[in-house]
C-alpha cells in the first residue's frame, strides 16, 4: 500500500510524499508550541530530546494517510482519521508491517535519516510516545480549526450538500498555522471563506506542472 501509493505520488508530483508532508507537519509543530497552545504541556512525557522529532510522526502518520487514502489529496485528508493513523501501525503486536520493511518503507529524500532513528531505531517506546503526541496534536489542532463556525460556514454547507460530509481537512488548517501554499485541492468551493491565501484547484487524477 505504502509503496504503491509513493510510487504513484512521486510519478505524479516529483517528489517524495514524506518530504512534501514535512512543512505541514514542521507547522503544525510550531503552532502546538506557540504561547498560549496547547504544546505548553507534554501530552505525554518525552525522554531527552524527543520534543524535536514529534515532525517526524507527524509527516508519517500524514504520509500513511494519504496511502490508506490514495483517492484524496494530501490537504484534503481528514484530520480526525489522519490522527489516529499512526497508532494502527505502532500498536503492540499490531498486524501492520514493520517499519523498514517493504511493507512500510523507509521514505526518501532529505528527512529519511530521521525517519530511520524514529521509527527504524528499535525504541518501540519512544516511537509509541511519538505516536501519541502527535495524536493529541493533531486532535487539539483540529478542535481549535473548528472553533470558528461564522468563518467555515459557506464551506460546511456545501461540503454536506454536495459531498455529505463536513470534517475538518487538513487544508483547512493552513491559515491556523500560517500555511500560505500553494494548497493543492480538488473542489475550491468546499474551502469558501476559510481563508486560505493561495488556493489551487487540481484533479486528483491528473498530473500536475
Amino acid at each position: 500500500m505504502v509503496r504503491r501509493h509513493t510510487s504513484a505520488y512521486t510519478a505524479r508530483w516529483g517528489s517524495d510524499p514524506y518530504t512534501d508532508c514535512w512543512p505541514w507537519a514542521e507547522a503544525m509543530m510550531r503552532w502546538w508550541q506557540a504561547e498560549g497552545m496547547p504544546g505548553g504541556y507534554m501530552a505525554v512525557e518525552p525522554g531527552e530530546g524527543e520534543a524535536d522529532l514529534v515532525p517526524a510522526a507527524l509527516a508519517e502518520t500524514l504520509r500513511l494517510s494519504m496511502a490508506r487514502q490514495p483517492h484524496r489529496l494530501l490537504a484534503e485528508l481528514d484530520m480526525d482519521m489522519t490522527a489516529r493513523e499512526l497508532g494502527y501501525w505502532v500498536k503492540r503486536d499490531s498486524m501492520y508491517p514493520r517499519p523498514g520493511t517493504p511493507g512500510w518503507p523507509a521514505p526518501d529524500g532529505p528527512h529519511q535519516a530521521v525517519w530511520r532513528q524514529v521509527f527504524a531505531g528499535g525504541d518501540e517506546e519512544r516511537c509509541r510516545r511519538l505516536q501519541l503526541e502527535s495524536l493529541f496534536l493533531l486532535e487539539s489542532l483540529a478542535q481549535y480549526t473548528a472553533q470558528d463556525p461564522p468563518r467555515r460556514a459557506a464551506a460546511a454547507r456545501y461540503r454536506l450538500r454536495n459531498h455529505t460530509i463536513i470534517y475538518t481537512h487538513v487544508a483547512d488548517t493552513a491559515p491556523v498555522l500560517g500555511i500560505r501554499g500553494p494548497v493543492y485541492v480538488s473542489d475550491p468551493l468546499a474551502y469558501q471563506g476559510v481563508g486560505i491565501e493561495d488556493l489551487r484547484a487540481t484533479d486528483p487524477a491528473s498530473p500536475v506542472s
